[in-house]
């Protein structure tokens, strides 16, 4: 979360030296990625927690939810207070979507890991 905090709300300088590639839309891919990942890896860290492999869905859960109001702060806050970023509702689409996604990822994965059992 502190990689996403550090790229949603610092200044990154330019290092393409001169390069424009423009790929449509890149950044919600990125924003999707980001949090698809945060979600499924705050979800292993709150189950470390317990240490209790049937509470994963539920860990998963609360992460998918902190991610998604995460998302919604950071917006607003690069509307609010940085120059060279701006908040973005598509943005938080992508957050939400890439939080719930990483939630759907797992409820599967451990559905079937569960029922292997």
């Amino acid at each position: 979360m502190v990689f996403i905090t550090y790229l949603s709300l610092g200044s990154v300088p330019d290092t393409t030296g001169g390069i424009n590639i423009n790929i449509p839309h890149f950044d919600k891919l990125v924003h999707f990625t980001f949090y698809l990942v945060s979600t499924i890896l705050g979800g292993f860290f709150l189950n470390e927690l317990r240490r209790e492999k049937t509470v994963l869905l539920k860990a998963t859960f609360i992460m998918m939810i902190v991610a998604v109001v995460y998302g919604m702060v950071v917006e607003v806050l690069q509307y609010n207070f940085t120059t060279d970023r701006h908040g973005d509702v598509l943005d938080f689409l992508a957050n939400s979507i890439g939080a719930i996604s990483g939630f759907v990822a797992m409820k599967y994965l451990i559905l079937g890991v569960l029922s292997q059992k």
